[in-house]
């Protein structure tokens, strides 16, 4: 009697999903169910793959939200025109660099005047955090996140 090994398959539903993993010998006269596909997987990748969660797809950020909230704040305008003296081209580049951002442009503009602003401490802290916040709320790019908040 000859011996057979059975080779491992994933058992995919009839939209693709991968819904089992079965062991077939070859010759075997299993039945697949109705509308039902059969996958030959030796290594096991197909179902290891399948067995993991599919990544959340990230919402694209909303720069237009953003940049409303941040140039119509009396808070931020406030701040802004406490540094002007001390940034002048930070504050003055900052509105067109966030609008270039937010019609997809280079986000390095906007990231240069905020962390001059920054750096030279003009603006408050918990104006800082507030931003931050709403940057993530906005799911703006993390390293623009830590530009505005810390």
């Amino acid at each position: 009697m000859t011996m057979t090994t059975p080779i491992p398959h994933v058992l995919l539903s009839p939209d693709g999903t991968a819904i089992n993993r079965v062991l077939l010998a070859p010759g075997s006269d299993w039945q697949l169910p109705a509308g039902h596909q059969c996958v030959p997987d030796p290594d096991g990748s197909l179902w290891a793959a399948a067995a993991e969660p599919a990544p959340k797809p990230q919402p694209a950020p909303d720069w237009d939200t953003f940049k409303h909230e941040l140039l119509s704040s009396a808070d931020v305008n406030a701040a802004l025109a406490a540094a002007a003296p001390s940034a002048p081209a930070a504050v003055l580049s900052l509105p067109a660099a966030l609008m270039q951002v937010a019609s997809g442009g280079d986000t390095s503009d906007f990231r240069a005047a905020w962390l001059q602003l920054r750096r030279l401490d003009l603006v408050p802290q918990p104006l800082l955090d507030k931003l931050a916040e709403l940057a993530q709320q906005c799911h703006l790019p993390a390293e623009i996140v830590r530009t505005i908040g810390g």
